[in-house]
């Protein structure tokens, strides 16, 4: 196992693998209680998180990561300018799907490895970030996002 922070995760045997969690210099780590099969790691009423404001081939994308206490990812939500309906509607289950499968345990390098390279439109030139300048997808651009932020 990595030293990157992420959820439980549970083997294929059904045994657990509690999760590496880091700490702040000087805090005291609470004890790793693992998650069993089916058991979701529940949200605090209040959370930090991170809200981006991108250009992906011209549209607007606004982004928000959410994050545990100790700052393992939690959620994200994708919110865009100017779509329609249904695509709005695709936006918000993504986001729903995601924060599901993270808060039941699913690592955040195979949220990368699924959605990273994606291709669809929008496409094309990022502004609004340093790090990245060009996408395949919103989906290509928040793996990316996440793959520099929380891959350490």
């Amino acid at each position: 196992m990595t030293n990157t922070p992420m959820p439980a995760t549970i083997t294929d045997g059904g045994s657990i693998n509690p999760p590496n969690r880091p700490t702040a210099v000087g805090t005291n780590p609470e004890p790793l209680i693992p998650l069993q099969r089916g058991e979701q790691e529940e949200l605090p009423n209040r959370i930090k998180s991170e809200n981006l404001k991108i250009k992906i081939g011209g549209q607007t994308i606004y982004i928000t990561f959410g994050n545990y206490p100790d700052g393992r990812l939690a959620e994200v939500w994708i919110k865009a300018a100017r779509i329609g309906t249904f695509t709005r509607g695709m936006l918000d289950s993504f986001g729903l799907q995601t924060a599901k499968a993270l808060q039941f345990g699913m690592p955040v390098e195979e949220f990368i490895k699924s959605f990273r390279y994606s291709q669809f439109d929008p496409q094309g030139m990022v502004a609004g970030d340093e790090q990245i300048s060009e996408a395949s997808s919103i989906l290509d651009y928040i793996a990316h996002r996440i793959e520099l932020d929380y891959i350490k």
